[in-house]
């Protein structure tokens, strides 16, 4: 695993979740200059933190450290029917990348 592939990552999923370095600072209960440090490859998270950005991304550690390249989804609290429903819409939309 190389820093900077993490960093990379770390960047990636917290402007796609809309957040700010701060903000995702605020809660994982880090700094912002500790977040910029994490995505600029000049330090690396101990894995309680590591663990710490998994919950607040909903992405596993794996995803995190680029060892997983597909993200997974949480399907807690869903009814049989509405898994089988966005099952099927994530097979209709694998076939349209396709194409």
């Amino acid at each position: 695993m190389y820093y900077v592939e993490f960093g990379e990552i770390l960047k990636s999923i917290r402007i796609e979740k809309g957040l700010s370095q701060s903000k995702l600072g605020e809660l994982v209960g880090l700094s912002k200059a500790v977040i910029s440090k994490y995505e600029n490859a000049i330090s690396y998270p101990p894995y309680n933190v590591l663990i710490r950005f998994s919950n607040v991304f909903k992405v596993s550690t794996d995803y995190l450290l680029g060892v997983e390249k597909t993200k997974t989804l949480n399907i807690e609290g869903l009814t049989s029917k509405q898994i089988d429903s966005l099952i099927t819409i994530a097979s209709e939309y694998q076939k349209l990348n396709k194409i």
